[in-house]
């Protein structure tokens, strides 16, 4: 998994990529999947689109990805090549400053711990992951 932090200095990075100028932070996950086709780039942010079978996906994942890079003031770009697999890459810009100790985030309630008996729900995709 590709970290790096490339700096979209200058309009032109910053314009193809739809983000502010500036370091970003990048994250790129990449498969050797089957790939997909123009058709299925073009609409893969779209909410409860799949190419999966009833029942084998929600099509939520991917623009639930979208959303978080938007709100956060980034950008998501998807490569393809069918036969060849996918590459996803996250852009967030960098935050610049102090963080404040003192802030609303720093009053976080303790939460209580979970009693014996008690359900916790795990959803996993893969059935590798279920039993890790």
């Amino acid at each position: 998994m590709p970290q790096r932090s490339p700096n979209l200095s200058g309009d032109r990075a910053a314009r193809k990529h739809e983000i502010p100028e500036g370091q970003c932070l990048s994250l790129c996950v990449s498969d050797t999947g089957t790939g997909m086709t123009p058709e299925v780039i073009a609409r893969v942010f779209e909410p409860f689109f799949t190419t999966k079978p009833i029942g084998e996906g929600t099509g939520f994942g991917l623009s639930m990805i979208y959303g978080f890079a938007q709100q956060s003031g980034g950008q998501v770009r998807i490569s393809s090549e069918v036969g060849q697999g996918t590459t996803v890459c996250l852009y967030l810009p960098r935050r610049y400053g102090e963080v404040d100790i003192d802030g609303p985030d720093a009053k976080r309630p303790t939460l209580r711990r979970s009693e014996q008996g008690e359900t916790v729900l795990v959803v996993a995709q893969s059935v590798r992951w279920q039993y890790a």
